[in-house]
Formats: C-alpha cells, sequence, structure tokens
C-alpha cells in the first residue's frame, strides 16, 4: 500500500498509484475519523471536499489536512481561489468537519463517501530534505 493506514471499521482503502482511497457507505463516526486523522502519515495529506463551504463562484472547497506530530494543518482552494495558508486546526474539530459533510444534510453536492491520502503537498511546515 502506498501509506500504511491502521484498518478501522467501516473504512475501505484501495491503491490508486501513489494515493490511497478511502472510502466508507454509511457514515462513520467522529471516533472513526479522529482514529483515521490520529494515524495519518506525516509524510502524507488526507484531501476531501467539503460540500458546505460557502464561496460567491463554485460551491464548496478541496481541503487538504496534515498531521504534524500532535497537531494538524489544513489548507482551502477551489477554482480560481485558495485559502493562501495552512491553518492550524485540532483533531477534534477536523473530525467534525469530516463527519458534518459525510452526513445527510442538504447542501450543494453529495455526502463525502470517499477521501484521498496521498503524498503530502509542500507547506511551511514541512522539514528539507538534506541530501
Amino acid at each position: 500500500m502506498a501509506f500504511r493506514l491502521r484498518p478501522i471499521e467501516g473504512f475501505t482503502y484501495r491503491e490508486d498509484g501513489e494515493h490511497v482511497i478511502v472510502t466508507f457507505e454509511a457514515e462513520p463516526s467522529h471516533n472513526a475519523f479522529m482514529a483515521l486523522l490520529v494515524t495519518l502519515p506525516e509524510n502524507a495529506e488526507l484531501d476531501f471536499f467539503d460540500r458546505f463551504y460557502p464561496t460567491i463562484s463554485d460551491p464548496g472547497a478541496y481541503v487538504r489536512v496534515q498531521r504534524r506530530g500532535a497537531f494538524f494543518i489544513y489548507y482551502l482552494n477551489n477554482h480560481g481561489w485558495s485559502s493562501g495558508i495552512w491553518a492550524p486546526q485540532g483533531p477534534e474539530a477536523l473530525a467534525a468537519w469530516l463527519a458534518l459533510n459525510a452526513g445527510p444534510l442538504r447542501a450543494d453536492g453529495n455526502p463525502l463517501r470517499e477521501m484521498r491520502i496521498e503524498p503530502a503537498s509542500g507547506s511551511p511546515f514541512q522539514t528539507p530534505k538534506e541530501g
């Protein structure tokens, strides 16, 4: 597997090149999302679509999440815009964010049923490789 991920009940992992696609049928619990976040490798990033994020153009935002030791950072973007910064966020709030998007609440788009884990993109918290 591209990344070593702990099995979590309700999640299915499928390799896709350097990526791992995480899928689920039902709404995972907050604890399941917490387990996924705290076992996210530091050289990886979790990507999902937030269908509720308010914008004046295309609805929603693409969210990238990275773990840096005991804390997390996230970055937002969509067609033609980005947050421009990696912002810190606790795992409890991130798990709630994921659970909200996996729920049946009405919004543009379908409930979250798939996330992607891929190699971490550049962030100000990455340490340069020594060579």
